[in-house]
This record gives structure tokens, C-alpha cells and sequence, in this order.
């Protein structure tokens, strides 16, 4: 993988999904939020900490003493049921048909069944490698979802670049050795910890390259 003034040239890319390319804060949040209410705890303790991670992680986090993971999947059971407001992230779609077929995969911390959902629901392909929270034994910031993404894709994970929202995912693809651009949906970029970040889709662009590659180029502030 090279780098060169927001230049990247990668055999591969990698997609958080909520909050990356599909918007679902709407339903995601009311679920949040009906969630702390039940257990009494306050609602923005719970932002802090719930973006990119499963939800039986976040709420190993927040109250251990519930037992799992049967909390987690009564509350994922209800979430999986609204799509209320959910769209793509602007720009995700045309970027996304920019790249190479079997050349790029979404790595979520969502189940397999509600990453399908809510990215049809965006009206978003659904990629041949998707790797989602019932895949994988350890959650983000865990590296092990990365690493398997790019296991399936066949190419070297140090030769993947991702792009993620959130600080639990941006950890998770550093530590599996891949290059992360930050998306400022709910932090700002000096916050995410990335070299770069950006607003949305449309500051990007993606092309094949002759050698197989793709390059992707990012125009870092929008007019």
C-alpha cells in the first residue's frame, strides 16, 4: 500500500457499516436509547462508548451484570425490525460502483442478517465478502474482523485501506496493519485518530489501476 498527499494505491478496501456508508442513526439511537432507559443509565454515557462495537460488548461495558448474551440478542432482535431513515451515506453508492468487483467487503459489528437489511435498505449492493458480529469471536477494537475480511478477499491486510466512524473500528484496523481514513459522521476527525478524514463520499474518488490495483484519492475539504 502507498500513500502520497491523500493518494492511496491498495489492492483492497474495507467498510464499517453504520455510521460509514449507511446511515441508521435513527434506528440505532431510539434502540440506544429505549435500552439505557430500561437500565438506568444515562443516554450520552452510552453514546460514548457504543459506536463500532457489538452490542453484547458495549453492554459487557456499561452493565456486566445482565446476563449474556441473552440481553444482547433481545435488544438486537428489536433493532433489526426498524429501518426507519435509514440511507446511504452521501456518495458511498457512487463510490462503491467505482471500484473493482470482489475487490472490496463491509466489516460491521451489526449481525450478518441486519447488515444485509439495513444495506439493502440504503439501496446498496451487498458485497461478496461481509463480515459481521456473528462471525467473529472478539469485537471491535479487536483486530480478528479485519483480518478475516481481508483473509477472504485474498489479499494482505497491509495492503487493505479501511474507512471507519468510529474510534473501536479505527483501532481494530490499525491493529490488523491496515491504513484507516476516518469518516466524521459522529466524531470529529481529531478525535478518530486517523492521518485523514472525511465528511462523506463525495471528497472521494476510486479508479482500477493497470496493475490490478485501486487507487483512491480524497479531496479533503468540501465547498
Amino acid at each position: 500500500m502507498s500513500l502520497n498527499n491523500g493518494s492511496y494505491h491498495v489492492e483492497a478496501i474495507l467498510f464499517d457499516m453504520d455510521g460509514t456508508i449507511v446511515d441508521s442513526s435513527i434506528p440505532v439511537h431510539k434502540a440506544w436509547k429505549a435500552w439505557a432507559d430500561s437500565v438506568d443509565l444515562d443516554f450520552d454515557s452510552v453514546l460514548a462508548v457504543m459506536h463500532g462495537r457489538r452490542a453484547i460488548e458495549t453492554m459487557q461495558m456499561l452493565k456486566p451484570e445482565l446476563p449474556q448474551p441473552q440481553s444482547a440478542e433481545r435488544f438486537l432482535a428489536v433493532e433489526a425490525l426498524d429501518f426507519e431513515g435509514i440511507v446511504e451515506i452521501p456518495g458511498a453508492g457512487a463510490f462503491i460502483a467505482s471500484l473493482p468487483v470482489g475487490r472490496w467487503g463491509v466489516v460491521t459489528s451489526a449481525t450478518q442478517s441486519m447488515a444485509r437489511d439495513r444495506i439493502r435498505a440504503a439501496g446498496l449492493p451487498i458485497p461478496d465478502v461481509l463480515v459481521s458480529a456473528d462471525m467473529v469471536a472478539h469485537g471491535k477494537p479487536h483486530p480478528e474482523c479485519f483480518l478475516r475480511a481481508a483473509q477472504l478477499l485474498g489479499v494482505a491486510p497491509g495492503a487493505c485501506l479501511a474507512f471507519e466512524d468510529a474510534p473501536a473500528g479505527i483501532e481494530a484496523a490499525k491493529a490488523a496493519g491496515m491504513a484507516v481514513i476516518g469518516v466524521e459522521t459522529h466524531y470529529p476527525g481529531a478525535e478518530l485518530g486517523t492521518q485523514e478524514a472525511i465528511r462523506d463520499f463525495r471528497s472521494v474518488t476510486g479508479e482500477s489501476g493497470a496493475d490490478g490495483g485501486i487507487r483512491v484519492m480524497l479531496k479533503l475539504a468540501l465547498d
